[in-house]
């Protein structure tokens, strides 16, 4: 059995209209998508029998003229032993959080299951 972490990256930035205002609104999904582009470069600098996965959960709403403040996304990492997921999911962690340092949101990552094999 595979070592699995998965957690709900949450961001929050503050909504504007996106025509009259966007200078005064920090995208929480803008966020989501940075951190989605960072960790797929990182797919280059890990273990080849490594997986991440991700699924936007909460896109901050269906209005395209403005700007959201609220996202979500899950990830999976999973590796064969625990001793490789826990470093990957770091790096995972700083690619969230530079994400939320470009675009000025507040993160907050939930971790919601971690399945550790036998040693």
């Amino acid at each position: 059995m595979p070592a699995v972490i998965q957690a709900c990256f949450r961001f929050r930035g503050r909504a504007a209209h996106a025509a009259a205002s966007p200078h005064l609104g920090r995208s929480a999904l803008d966020a989501v998508e940075l951190m989605n582009v960072g960790v797929n470069f990182l797919r280059e600098h890990m273990p080849a029998e490594a997986r991440i996965h991700y699924a936007i959960t909460d896109t901050g709403g269906s209005a395209p003229n403005v700007v959201q403040s609220q996202a979500d996304v899950l990830y999976v990492v999973q590796t064969p032993d625990i001793a490789q997921a826990a470093p990957l999911f770091d790096r995972v962690q700083d690619v969230a959080r530079g994400a939320a340092l470009m675009t000025e949101t507040e993160l907050s990552v939930e971790i919601d299951r971690t399945i550790r094999n036998p040693s």
